[in-house]
């Protein structure tokens, strides 16, 4: 199914999406915090994916579910693309950490914990290998990546293709979570 991103916009507008997922640059972005994801730039596949997650109850949220549940297969791919064709999401907050960047660009062997590159990219710029689409995290909100992270290490989350997210998380401080948070969302 092709996305068509002007009908994405008037679609995304009537299904008060920008009410939690709110674009970048908006003024509602400037200086929030927001505990939702940010989509400006995310790729539209692993919009959709989430999204069909939502529906079938692999991820829990109630509103999200329902919100889901509402758009049709069309609606989807079209506000899904309108997101993907906009700029990258960008945070400004955040910044340079040693132990968070060695982390996020090798991993930890001794702890069997992969580089965050590996899935997410060198930058955070998301990418799809095979079939597994990896979201773009660079710029992401740090107190959203610090939920989700907390998340998946609880198990609360746990969408990932054989749970990667999980098996690396669970293996995670608290203040490493606190620290890679922070950094990813000032790549």
């Amino acid at each position: 199914m092709k996305g068509d991103p002007v009908a994405g916009k008037a679609k995304l507008e009537a299904e008060r999406c920008l009410e939690c997922h709110d674009q970048q640059g908006s003024e509602l972005s400037q200086g929030a915090i927001n505990k939702f994801a940010t989509l400006s730039g995310q790729q539209a596949d692993y919009i959709i994916k989430q999204v069909h997650d939502f529906r079938e109850g692999k991820r829990r949220y109630d509103f999200m579910a329902m919100m889901a549940k509402s758009l049709t297969e069309q609606d989807l791919v079209d506000i899904a693309t309108y997101f993907g064709s906009q700029p990258k999401m960008q945070n400004d907050k955040g910044g340079e950490n040693s132990r968070a960047s060695l982390l996020y660009d090798a991993g930890d062997a001794t702890r069997n914990i992969a580089a965050c590159t590996s899935c997410h990219g060198k930058n955070g710029e998301g990418q799809k290998i095979g079939n597994i689409i990896y979201p773009a995290i660079a710029g992401q909100q740090w107190n959203y990546l610090d939920q989700q992270l907390r998340n998946w290490r609880s198990g609360e989350r746990n969408n990932s293709v054989g749970n990667v997210m999980n098996n690396a998380a669970k293996l995670l401080t608290d203040e490493e979570i606190d620290l890679l948070s922070h950094y990813i969302s000032g790549l």
